[in-house]
């Protein structure tokens, strides 16, 4: 009953930012409500508007990443309704990483981590400067601290925050919830 209270709260919390176009902080509560609450009935909502404001930003491969979660996460979901026709005004403007983001993010979901682990590396390797990078490192960093690598993870978490300060990745970073959430707040993060 809690997480569905706290789940709920950073939705309509997002949702106040979204509206007040106070967009970083409308990212910040969707990505909060994604990453401590994946199984929320309302983790659809956040990932499509997450999809939304990243399109507003002109983050199109950030967009493509969220929208194509709600359509193969949530396939029955009110969110999905709206996601292809949102997807079908930016699929022109994304870049070749954001297909091969889906597939570690897909691999995550099986807990397939050997796959997930090869395709954000890839997207590491090959698209050094592409708009995922904070997003593929962090995800990489978790999967090693998973597979028990914690000096690895911790070195993937610091390039996030030394070469990509201020992205979203570096933000969860810093939240408390989130790496208390991951058990890496100790290890991790002096």
């Amino acid at each position: 009953m809690g997480n569905d209270l706290n789940a709920k709260s950073l939705l309509e919390n997002g949702m106040k930012f979204f509206q007040a176009k106070s967009y970083e902080s409308a990212i910040e509560n969707f990505k909060k409500l994604v990453t401590l609450y994946p199984q929320s009935s309302l983790a659809d909502n956040a990932h499509y508007n997450l999809g939304i404001i990243y399109s507003i930003q002109e983050s199109y491969n950030k967009a493509f990443v969220e929208l194509r979660i709600v359509i193969e996460e949530y396939p029955d979901s009110d969110a999905a309704i709206f996601a292809p026709d949102k997807l079908d005004e930016i699929k022109e403007r994304i870049d070749p990483s954001s297909p091969i983001f889906m597939e570690g993010m897909a691999a995550v979901r099986k807990s397939d981590l050997a796959t997930a682990k090869t395709k954000f590396a890839e997207i590491i390797e090959r698209f050094p400067a592409g708009e995922l990078i904070d997003n593929a490192l962090f995800s990489l960093a978790a999967i090693e601290y998973k597979t028990g690598n914690p000096d690895l993870a911790k070195a993937l978490l610091e390039k996030v925050l030394s070469d990509h300060a201020g992205t979203d990745a570096a933000r969860l970073i810093n939240d408390e919830d989130i790496l208390n959430h991951m058990e890496l707040l100790n290890t991790l993060i002096s």
